[in-house]
């Protein structure tokens, strides 16, 4: 037996026993008593007992789930001691004249016994044998040369040993059964063995056999010997139940199965009928086929109404003729052809890289065996199907998603905790005090979106696949897919349509992406995924609340980007228009797209125009313009720019794009040409095409015309920002704190430098502002004055300001935008008169620390105060008389922790 198919060790443990010798020293008796304490599953309780004596062997032993009482009747030879010939180093020869064996089964485990390797399936598989098997048999001697005696060597064996006799007997079958399919209710019949040939026929009712015959040594023979004259066959009927088994080796193969209950068989979470199974092989003419049918399959979820299967094989060529699984709703019909690697590669193999490919096999890597050894194509026609129906076969088809990997994936990942000391107890403590450390006192942590389970997703499609790889060679496929009315929880498609081919060496080209959602639409065409990346697509009518959703869908682990999306999106509404172009290659992106926001609205201002115009160019720089205006008022908010980047080379991605493209090209031979859809699909097609060979070239290339800084150098930045009167009203609506009514504003900033030491300069005047903020009781009105930014430091000349009729406020000073370029003259100085401040819910007391005004006999209404106060962006703890508190005023900032201590004079 090859090593890679060695049986699974009976699982006894340690035995513990005790041996009594009786009788004379010519005919001892020995009487051992076992028992195995350890021992585990069908064993559990496993002991027995052990007669040797001179006219028997008694073997009797039992556990949970068997009785086994066994007797084998022997002989010994009156005059041997007499003899010449024997001495006290010669093995006393005996004579096995019957055999009784009585076995009772409750329950006893096979299948772990069989195979040593776990079965990917959410069930376990087990396969319990029940019910009794009882024989007696004599050993019949047809006849001995006189030449042949018990003198000779060849009689000082075991009388089973002989090459002329044979035990033959009565034996009864009752109440056999493997997990729930009786096999066996009661038969009765024949058994004998030899040294080369068993043979089993018994029979019960007129529709009730069991035969088995097996022709050819049974002793393990080491040498490689011919095949010839060897026989195994198996036939077995139970009312409409058949099986039917002949295997001559290096001749031929034959099974038939007709009427065969899955459901009985309980074999894992495999359910369903076997109507019809014939497999025919012929070895020597290399020829065969295979038909299989079953009525109501079921396996890992998937339920069926059908299954039907027809394979042919003729030399090197396995056919799979057709293969079709129908579902209430759905039905799937696929094809295909594998051809066996010549007799060059197979000789490559040899005998322990095949027992790697078969263990490869057996643990559940048939895909990656079949590809690495011969070519293979298939096509998948798939006319109608429900995609709740799809999910249990998709689940099945991608073992990353089987429960069964994730309780072991899951299993592994505690053992490696436990192994450096982690616990569950102490890894949940862990967890929060990670969590405390990483989150700010005050931060905001946005709700996790949450999205539908998978099982939730229903809706129709139908399409077709054509692949074909292997071999070490290319591998490319054609698919043609298109669902109608998806729903994933609240959310809805009527149309999805994906039209294209895959290429490992040219990557994806899709003829057609195309998803509708009401007015959304999303539209893409090109290539990508390849050495070279040429990829045009368009998201319209597409609601910007959608976005996050749309991003965790693609990419469900990115949950940073998520939130920060929703944050950067949470104050502004409308329907997004964005169409672009992506070229260049996976170390090197290119790529331009325009923007566009439609009904838009930030914090409620109503938007006339927003349009961002964008480009990844081949230079590796990113350029930007972007334009927002208000409704409401005159003025806009503009920014435009360039800022270089920096890719990290992939040399994986390198090596792949200089590999032997030499493979042969194989189409598959039953490839049809592809219908264009339907005539409203084309016109669509073509309006799309249309409007974008058309249109979008000259608008983006025109709205790009300003950037065209080609004379900037190496790693320069240049950013220009400009904001007008309204424009202010934008920014303010992305502040909770501010809110611009009206006035004049006149913004202007420049970027250069480079990414790592940016120089900043402008320049900022407002006229007549007025500015409200829930933080003030009555707006800031009449807002003049202006700022300038010089070589990265804040100067502002003058910021005057009236609140309501007698409140004013005052504001001048300078600060560097860089910490690293402070100086002594550094301050900003800021005067109120008659300002109210209405705080609420802005500075809270912190809880843990005491936060005490003591009051002092002889100091009065001055108390010393001791106190911190807590925002979302700095910490402010006062520790001075009330009088003088800014004495000692200490300004931390709760997100970078850093402490300033501010003089009285920068607190004024």
């Amino acid at each position: 037996m090859p090593g890679y198919l060695q049986l699974m060790p009976l699982k006894l443990g340690e035995l513990t026993g005790e041996t009594k010798l009786s009788g004379s020293l010519l005919r001892p008796r020995f009487d051992i008593k076992w028992i195995a304490p350890k021992a585990e599953g069908s064993f559990v309780d496993a002991r027995g007992d052990i007669v040797i004596s001179h006219d028997y062997i008694k073997i009797n032993s039992s556990s949970v789930a068997f009785d086994l009482l066994s007797k084998v009747q022997t002989c010994y030879p009156d005059d041997y001691h007499g003899r010449e010939e024997s001495s006290a180093n010669t093995s006393m020869p005996f004579t096995v004249e019957g055999v009784e064996v009585d076995l009772r089964m409750r329950g006893f485990e096979f299948f772990s016994l069989v195979s040593s390797y776990p079965f990917d399936s959410p069930r376990p598989t087990h396969l319990k044998a029940t019910g009794k098997i009882k024989f007696q048999g004599k050993i019949e001697k047809p006849g001995i040369p006189a030449e042949e005696n018990l003198s000779s060597k060849s009689a000082q064996h075991v009388g089973l040993g002989g090459f002329r006799e044979s035990l033959v007997g009565e034996v009864s079958v009752s109440g056999l059964r493997l997990n729930q399919l009786m096999l066996a209710p009661q038969l009765s019949g024949q058994f004998s063995i030899s040294s080369d040939h068993i043979k089993l026929d018994a029979t019960g009712r007129p529709d009730e056999s069991l035969a088995v015959e097996v022709v050819g040594p049974i002793r393990p023979i080491l040498e490689e010997t011919s095949q010839n004259g060897k026989l195994l066959s198996f036939s077995l009927q139970k009312g409409q139940l058949k099986v039917n088994m002949c295997f001559l080796p290096m001749h031929s193969a034959t099974l038939e199965v007709r009427n065969f209950p899955l459901d009985e068989l309980e074999l894992a979470s495999l359910r369903g009928t076997i109507q019809k199974a014939e497999i025919q092989l012929n070895f020597q003419k290399r020829r065969g086929h295979g038909l299989l049918s079953v009525l109501h399959p079921k396996f890992s979820g998937i339920l069926g109404e059908a299954l039907d299967v027809a394979a042919r094989w003729t030399g090197d060529v396995i056919t799979i003729e057709k293969t079709v699984l129908e579902q209430v709703n759905s039905y799937y019909e696929l094809q295909g052809e594998y051809v066996l690697p010549g007799t060059r590669d197979r000789s490559l193999l040899g005998k322990d890289k095949g027992a790697a490919l078969f263990e490869r096999v057996m643990t559940g890597h048939l895909g990656s065996v079949i590809s690495s050894m011969g070519r293979w194509r298939m096509r998948l026609e798939v006319p109608r199907a429900e995609v709740a129906e799809m999910l249990p076969l998709a689940r099945l088809l991608s073992r990353s998603t089987d429960p069964v990997v994730r309780l072991r994936s899951k299993d592994l990942f505690m053992q490696n905790l436990q192994s450096v000391g982690l616990y569950p107890e102490t890894l949940q403590a862990l967890l929060q005090e990670i969590k405390g450390h990483r989150t700010a006192p005050n931060e905001v942590i946005p709700e996790d979106i949450s999205l539908p389970g998978l099982a939730e997703l229903k809706g129709r499609w139908r399409g077709s696949l054509d692949a074909s790889g292997g071999g070490n060679g290319d591998t490319m496929a054609e698919f043609d897919f298109h669902g109608e009315d998806w729903e994933w929880g609240t959310y809805n498609t009527q149309k999805v349509l994906a039209v294209g081919a895959y290429s490992n060496n040219n990557g994806l080209h899709l003829e057609r992406l195309f998803i509708q959602k009401d007015n959304a639409t999303v539209h893409a065409d090109g290539t990508l995924l390849g050495p070279k990346t040429s990829l045009h697509f368009a998201v319209l009518n597409f609601p910007v609340s959608l976005v996050p959703t749309l991003v965790q869908v693609v990419e469900s682990s990115a949950s940073d980007t998520v939130h920060s999306l929703r944050q950067l999106l949470a104050p502004i509404r409308g329907i997004l228009h964005m169409e672009g172009d992506l070229r260049g290659s996976l170390s090197k992106p290119e790529c331009d797209v325009q923007v566009r926001l439609l009904d838009g609205a930030i914090g409620g201002i109503d938007l006339g125009r927003a349009e961002v115009v964008a480009s990844l160019t081949s230079t590796s720089r990113f350029l930007f313009n972007a334009k927002f205006e208000p409704i409401v008022q005159n003025g806009h908010v503009h920014i435009q720019g360039s800022i270089p980047l920096t890719f990290v080379q992939n040399n994986l991605e390198e090596e792949d794009t200089e590999t032997d493209n030499s493979g042969a090209t194989w189409f598959p031979g039953w490839a049809k040409e592809r219908g264009r859809g339907s005539s409203d699909e084309a016109i669509e097609k073509k309006l799309f095409r249309d409007r974008s060979e058309d249109g979008w070239n000259s608008q983006l290339a025109e709205s790009l015309k300003v950037l065209s800084w080609n004379f900037l150098d190496v790693g320069e930045v240049r950013v220009d920002a400009d904001i007008r009167d309204g424009g202010m009203m934008l920014l303010t609506a992305l502040s909770p704190y501010a809110n611009w009514v009206h006035g004049s504003a006149d913004i202007m900033l420049e970027v250069r430098g480079t990414v790592e030491q940016p120089v900043v300069d402008g320049f900022a005047t407002f006229h007549r502002a007025s500015i409200s903020s829930p933080v003030l009781r009555k707006p800031l009105t009449n807002l003049g004055g202006s700022v300038h930014v010089k070589s990265n430091r804040l100067c502002i000349t003058s910021l005057e300001s009236r609140v309501s009729r007698k409140g004013k406020l005052f504001i001048r000073g300078n600060l560097p935008l860089r910490t690293s370029e402070a100086s002594t003259d550094d301050k900003i100085e800021l005067k109120c008169e008659v300002l109210e401040v209405r705080a609420k819910n802005v500075l809270r007391l912190k809880r843990e620390h005491l936060n005490i005004a003591k009051f002092e006999p002889e100091h009065g209404l001055d108390p010393m105060l001791d106190l911190v106060l807590v925002g979302s962006e700095w910490q402010f703890r006062i520790q001075s008389r009330a009088s003088n508190w800014q004495d000692k005023l200490v300004v931390t900032s709760t997100r970078s922790m850093e402490q300033d201590a501010l003089s009285p004079t920068e607190v004024n």
